[in-house]
């Protein structure tokens, strides 16, 4: 994941750590990606504001996940919250990648062909996410022909995965 993580560095859509560690194998939050997600796709507005629960005005992460709630890229649970501090699962930030790339105009229809051998563990509001970026090359699972869809995701696959994604939309 060294080019990805070099290039978003680049590019602004990954913090350089104090400590300029940047810790691949750890987990990241909801809050850390969509704000990625969200200065990838260079949709920050200021003025957006949410109804989500728990996502606090005036915290760092507001404005980013006013802007993804406004442009439909999260929508919260079934009880209006968005789960600020939590780790985010594989198969939820291929949702949301998911929906970044319907936004830019793809059409995410997976078409199912090649299945993960562990496709009774994925949920399935996240199965045709999971594989239409299966299928444009996004992701590729992580070996063994798994995806681990509720595997909390480390900072090294969001990386990549993000920055496969704006290859996908040239950015």
């Amino acid at each position: 994941a060294e080019t990805a993580i070099n290039y978003l560095l680049a590019n602004n859509i990954l913090s350089r750590p104090e400590d300029k560690l940047f810790r691949p194998n750890d987990s990241i939050t909801r809050e850390e990606i969509v704000k990625m997600l969200v200065m990838a796709t260079g949709t920050l507005d200021e003025n957006a504001v949410t109804a989500l629960s728990d996502v606090k005005k005036g915290e760092w992460y507001y404005p980013y996940i006013a802007s993804a709630v406004q442009e439909g890229i999260v929508v919260g649970d079934d009880k209006g919250h968005f789960n600020i501090g939590s780790n985010i699962t594989r198969q939820d930030i291929a949702v949301m990648i998911g929906r970044t790339l319907a936004l830019a105009g793809f059409e995410t229809e997976a078409n199912n062909e090649k299945v993960f051998d562990d496709d009774g563990d994925i949920s399935e509001y996240a199965k045709n996410a999971v594989y239409f970026m299966k299928q444009i090359g996004i992701i590729n699972g992580i070996g063994n022909n798994l995806f681990a869809p509720r595997a909390t995701a480390t900072r090294a696959q969001v990386a990549k995965m993000i920055y496969e994604m704006m290859k996908a939309v040239g950015k």
